[in-house]
């Protein structure tokens, strides 16, 4: 017999299912695989790109993995974003550090809002223009956009409909990723295969995954490498976070933290191979030559951010009508997608912001306006873009510092076995993860830096432009200690002008975990069954 209820129940269910499917989609398709890792490549492989994909698959499993299970973990385990994490976990004397994640966060936004604009544009362009068909057309499309005002227009437009969807709630975003996250992904394949089938592609796939040993020891190689997982995955920046802490059901964290930047990895390698490919098909060349000269319009030392721009096209163009379409359908994904990705990183900032006891639209508004205004400058000046996606995407390996610093202080122990594989839903994590979080991590982000600053400083002559780039660390973390210690004072003399809360200054586990073991089990009756025996 028919049921009503049954069969909604099944409607919910799949909606749910579909709901989900698009979320782990979109979480591995984006900005960072079709614009930045081809970018990267461009960057640190003109003389073969081998030794950037393996500094870049290595640390996914090495740096990434494990700060996504770290973050996930404690916000799930805290439920609260970002600041009450930090809080709850650590207390008040160390408020900097969650300062010092959401600001990454906000100063990458502030460039990331420019590029989902050029998205925008191309979008539009191409509904009322025919894509190009010669390198020197597109190189124009997007030198004349790029050097005119409407940038202002598409970052403001791209800053307004990410507000919007906050206020909104979020349903009419979750309906359009619904439907183009499968184009983008379809239209990414599509220009896979298409490429393939172009003359010379195999030199586009040999100068990809040629070796050149001697760039293992640039250290700008790792740094971006490292820089292109956290872009990928947003790991350390505090998404993650939120989205952990109000999931519901909660996040199966070692399945998504491991499925994701391998997901990742796989979609960025497509898009490397597409646009190489593409790229060598179309420019005449000497096999292996790294001129400038013989690579024109691959290899320009101001243009690699317009990369994807130029030989995307490109590439649609070679199947007329329905390249046409498919080079409408990507950007316009890629649009809604970072669109998506944008309504995340203003929820985070949002979150501190009502922390303060401040209301929700007006700090959508304030959010809103201090990102564009932030974003101006890159909006303006391309190298500023760049200096930008440099200083910050290199500056979540700082943020991945602190959930490492709150890891050990809680203790690596408790955090896998209290909080993490009493999950038996999930992934059982093994006790291999102890030693990545308090030895190889902080091991990695030591050697690194160290390393950096070493070629910065000691080299010849040294590099100016990398010094002022640090300089914004230490400035930007100076003044964030200064604050945290201005607060405490402010709560010591002056508490009672302030809301009443608990002062857990140092970690006590037993409290907060009864305080929300209810929230976090109330669906898993073998977890709390697990919890009750532990406690007798």
């Amino acid at each position: 017999m028919f049921s009503y209820e049954k069969c909604k129940g099944k409607v919910a269910s799949f909606g749910r299912n579909l709901d989900r499917a698009t979320f782990f989609m979109s979480s591995v398709i984006g900005t960072g695989n079709l614009w930045r890792f081809p970018m990267m490549l461009a960057v640190y492989g003109n003389k073969g790109g081998l030794v950037f994909i393996l500094a870049w698959l290595l640390l996914t499993f090495i740096w990434t993995s494990p700060i996504m299970i770290l973050e996930c973990a404690l916000a799930r385990y805290a439920t609260e974003g970002v600041l009450g994490s930090f809080r709850q976990l650590f207390g008040n004397r160390f408020l900097w550090m969650a300062a010092w994640v959401c600001l990454v966060l906000f100063f990458i936004t502030s460039y990331y809002c420019v590029l989902i604009g050029w998205n925008m544009y191309y979008f539009s362009y191409f509904l009322v223009n025919p894509l190009p068909t010669a390198v020197e057309e597109s190189h124009a499309i997007f030198e004349n956009f790029t050097s005119s005002k409407w940038g202002f227009l598409t970052q403001g437009l791209c800053i307004l409909l990410a507000g919007l969807s906050v206020l909104s709630g979020y349903k009419l975003i979750e309906k359009t990723n619904r439907v183009l996250v499968p184009f983008l992904l379809f239209s990414l394949l599509y220009g896979f295969f298409t490429a393939l089938c172009q003359s010379h592609s195999n030199l586009g796939i040999q100068l990809m995954f040629k070796p050149n040993w001697e760039s293992l020891t640039n250290v700008h190689v790792w740094i971006g490498a490292m820089g292109q997982n956290a872009f990928d995955t947003w790991a350390g920046t505090g998404i993650l976070t939120r989205i952990s802490a109000f999931a519901f059901p909660p996040i199966k964290i070692v399945q998504y933290s491991v499925l994701i930047p391998a997901s990742n990895n796989v979609i960025s390698l497509l898009a490397g191979i597409m646009l190489f490919i593409s790229a060598m098909a179309t420019v005449s060349f000497e096999p292996f030559a790294t001129s400038h000269q013989t690579l024109v319009g691959i290899y320009d030392r101001y243009n690699y951010e317009s990369f994807m721009y130029i030989w995307a096209p490109m590439l649609y163009m070679k199947d007329g009508t329905f390249g046409r379409i498919l080079a409408i359908i990507f950007f316009l994904s890629l649009t809604v997608g970072g669109i998506s990705q944008m309504i995340s990183s203003i929820e985070v900032l949002l979150g501190i912001y009502m922390e303060f006891g401040r209301k929700r639209v007006i700090g959508i508004v304030v959010i809103s306006c201090a990102i564009f205004l932030m974003g101006i400058p890159s909006t303006l000046y391309r190298s500023f873009l760049w200096g930008q996606d440099y200083t910050w995407t290199f500056g979540t390996t700082m943020s991945g510092l602190m959930f490492i610093t709150i890891a050990l202080g809680i203790g690596t122990d408790h955090i896998r076995e209290k909080i993490i594989n009493i999950f038996k839903n999930d992934w059982h994590l093994p006790k291999a993860w102890d030693y990545m979080i308090k030895v190889i991590c902080p091991l990695e982000i030591t050697i690194l830096v160290i390393w950096w600053l070493c070629v910065i400083i000691i080299g010849e002559p040294p590099d100016v432009n990398k010094l002022k780039l640090f300089s914004e660390w230490i400035i930007v973390m100076f003044f964030l200690i200064l604050a945290n210690g201005i607060y405490l004072l402010c709560m010591k003399y002056f508490r009672h002008y302030f809301v009443d809360e608990e002062e857990n200054i140092i970690f006590q586990p037993e409290e907060i975990y009864r305080k929300y073991s209810t929230n976090i089990f109330h669906e898993n009756e073998e977890a709390i069954k697990t919890l009750a025996e532990s406690k007798n």
